[in-house]
């Protein structure tokens, strides 16, 4: 059977996971990556690691490295970022399962959504799309689509504003939204413009921090 050739990727959560490096460390990070994804054992073999790292440190010095394996884990099978092999078993139980799928019908239907985002998941038999929501806050969630839409019409800083704004809402008084995102477009914007320029600051630092540890995972 060939080999996948793609994985899920979130370029914001690399971003933000690789803020303090340099970028000979990220071009590191990612060829690292790329060998655990090509691994047939989801894991890096100490071989590969230190010839990739040797290339790097006659340059750089010997602890040039340090600060990119400390993204990595070692087990019995080698080295490997946690949130990646997640993502490469996910990937793994999706392609599974439409092939299954596939197996129960008599027309094969055209495969022209992509296989690489994990929210959209294909009932091939039913003709169903069901959208999975990703969580942002505490009580805040939506799509990756939605919040995409967010931050290409306000940008990110006004984006978590308003991300802060309604966790706090929904967590005061227990209140739900059939949609956060429609939530957030029908008044959450409203408010937030509306706010002084020192409290709109405040609330942006404050959940900068607070969304920076929960990305940190898929770090």
């Amino acid at each position: 059977m060939a080999k996948d050739p793609a994985v899920l990727f979130y370029y914001t959560d690399f971003l933000n996971g690789t803020k303090r490096m340099t970028f000979d460390q990220k071009g590191l990070y990612i060829e690292l990556l790329c060998e655990q994804c090509d691994s047939k054992t989801g894991s890096i073999s100490e071989e590969i690691l230190n010839f990739i790292l040797n290339s790097y440190e006659p340059a750089y010095g010997d602890s040039y490295g340090e600060k990119v394996l400390s993204k990595f884990e070692k087990d019995e099978k080698g080295f490997y970022n946690i949130v990646m092999r997640e993502h490469i078993n996910k990937r793994r139980k999706y392609t599974e399962g439409r092939k299954e799928n596939l197996k129960g019908t008599k027309t094969k239907t055209h495969m022209k959504l992509h296989m690489e985002d994990k929210n959209v998941i294909e009932d091939v038999n039913k003709n169903v799309i069901k959208i999975d929501k990703i969580k942002y806050a505490e009580f805040v969630n939506m799509s990756e689509a939605e919040y995409n839409k967010l931050i290409k019409s306000y940008g990110l800083e006004f984006v978590i504003q308003c991300i802060t704004r309604l966790d706090n809402y929904k967590g005061s008084n227990g209140k739900k939204y059939k949609s956060d995102y429609r939530a957030i477009l029908s008044w959450v914007v409203d408010g937030v413009k509306k706010g002084k320029p020192n409290e709109r600051l405040a609330r942006g630092a404050v959940d900068a921090d607070a969304i920076a540890a929960e990305l940190k995972k898929y770090s």
